[in-house]
């Protein structure tokens, strides 16, 4: 796999290709609260032509690919708690040093059947609702699926060294197809 570096500076996207020397920079997509129009949560939910169900997700527009499990957690949220009767709140507590809602409950059978368990376990940031921890439990409480949060930090100092590349005038703009209906970039 090649290695990729990610850089935002709070305007564009810098994404350098090591091998190819090449990079990639990307205008951010910045929206107010004026432009966004918050979706309730019953109208997420739909159905495909094929009567399979459907979620409308909000658009990743800080591009964390994987780090979105964690940080911006909408695809579990909606899929784990679309179904009020099937979860509680079940307490408080500290993880990693940080004050966290535990959420239980049970998962509907496609999502029992896709994870490996019916059960499952969240651990919640308080204020900020950023999921720390997730365990998805089988049958003799066999934890099948899970996506635990090591090391977190909020509001940590960071050097802004650590946010420029330091060989950047070495790369070359990458060549990027243009947007078509097969490769729509947005």
């Amino acid at each position: 796999m090649a290695s990729k570096t990610h850089i935002f500076d709070g305007d564009k996207y810098h994404v350098y290709f090591e091998e190819e020397k090449q990079s990639v920079i990307t205008p951010a997509v910045k929206y107010s609260a004026e432009d966004s129009k918050y979706i309730k949560a019953k109208d997420r939910y739909n159905k495909d032509i094929n009567g399979n169900k459907t979620i409308l997700l909000r658009v990743d527009q800080a591009h964390m690919g994987i780090a979105q499990r964690s940080l911006f957690p909408q695809d579990i949220a909606a899929s784990f708690l679309q179904d009020y009767s099937k979860w509680d709140i079940t307490g408080e507590e500290k993880y990693l040093n940080y004050d966290v809602y535990k959420v239980e409950g049970t998962l509907e059978s496609y999502l029992s059947e896709k994870l490996g368990g019916n059960r499952f376990k969240m651990l919640v940031e308080k204020n900020t609702g950023i999921l720390l921890k997730y365990e998805v439990f089988g049958e003799d409480n066999i934890l099948n699926t899970t996506l635990e949060t090591t090391l977190f930090k909020l509001n940590a100092d960071i050097d802004d060294k650590d946010f420029v590349k330091e060989n950047a005038a070495e790369y070359t703009a990458k060549k990027m197809p243009e947007p078509s209906a097969k490769n729509n970039y947005r």
